[in-house]
């Protein structure tokens, strides 16, 4: 049995902001609780996605739309932007003995990086409590981790050529999948299914060679559905808008997805 009080505490050190972080970190964070340093990685493999261009878009989503707001929470910010690297570093810093510093050491359990970080359990318990004033704090967590590790194009379609988003977990994580389902569940966005980054799903007979099938978890999700969600990244956004649209056209002429909807409600919520 819970401990009502224990929940209530919690409670009270969240809120939309923070809850997008702490998305942002659970997808690609890492921390230095000693030195007060967070760093963000925002990945990305292609500069142009289906005739869009990613480079500008994404640092100068970054760098107003998100940076801006992190700063709001009392952090000093340094975006390091480099198209060699392929990688995107937002770095946060503050006073060790900061509030936010601790707040977050609470809500992520002392892990100190994404390989091992769970679902808060705050945000796990108001997904759980269906109530319409907390879908918010919900959704805010599923966006900050979407806007760094999810991503959307036309190779993402299923065999009938529906439009989907892929939301990426890292291999070595395993609770992560199953946690993320159940919060998407909880706002009526149904995933249509998880790949799980295991060789006998990915390439059983290893025939693509012995590290083929190490990618990554993906949980699959139309894009019409993905719209509750939707993603502060301004390309990602324009193209979730144009395939949730193609999707919803074809919905209405009479068409069906690939879909078959997977139950979670035998399975066991991970704990943290």
């Amino acid at each position: 049995m819970r401990d009502t009080a224990i929940n209530q505490y919690y409670i009270d050190y969240i809120d939309e902001d923070l809850s997008y972080l702490l998305g942002l970190i659970v997808a690609r964070g890492t921390i230095e609780y000693m030195n007060g340093v967070i760093e963000i990685v925002f990945p990305y493999r292609y500069l142009e996605i289906d005739n869009v261009s990613v480079w500008p878009s994404i640092v100068s989503s970054i760098a107003t739309r998100i940076e801006r707001r992190l700063q709001e929470l009392g952090f000093e910010t340094e975006l390091q932007a480099s198209k060699e690297s392929r990688n995107i570093i937002l770095k946060l810093s503050t006073k060790p003995s900061s509030i936010i510093m601790r707040v977050l050491k609470m809500h992520l359990m002392g892990r100190t990086n994404y390989r091992e970080f769970t679902v808060p359990r705050i945000i796990l318990e108001l997904a759980e409590k269906k109530e319409k004033g907390y879908f918010n704090i919900v959704t805010e967590f599923l966006r900050g981790y979407c806007d760094v590790a999810a991503h959307i194009r036309k190779s993402n379609a299923d065999p009938k050529k529906f439009h989907r988003v892929y939301v990426d977990v890292l291999f070595s994580n395993w609770r992560l999948p199953v946690q993320l389902c159940k919060l998407f569940r909880s706002l009526d966005v149904r995933p249509h299914t998880i790949t799980w980054g295991h060789p006998n799903l990915r390439d059983p007979k290893a025939l693509k060679g012995p590290s083929f099938w190490k990618k990554e978890h993906q949980i699959k999700i139309y894009a019409h559905d993905f719209l509750k969600i939707g993603f502060t990244i301004i390309h990602k956004q324009q193209l979730l808008k144009e395939y949730a649209r193609e999707n919803e056209n074809r919905l209405h002429s009479g068409e069906k997805p690939y879909f078959k909807p997977v139950s979670y409600t035998h399975l066991t919520l991970p704990t943290n």
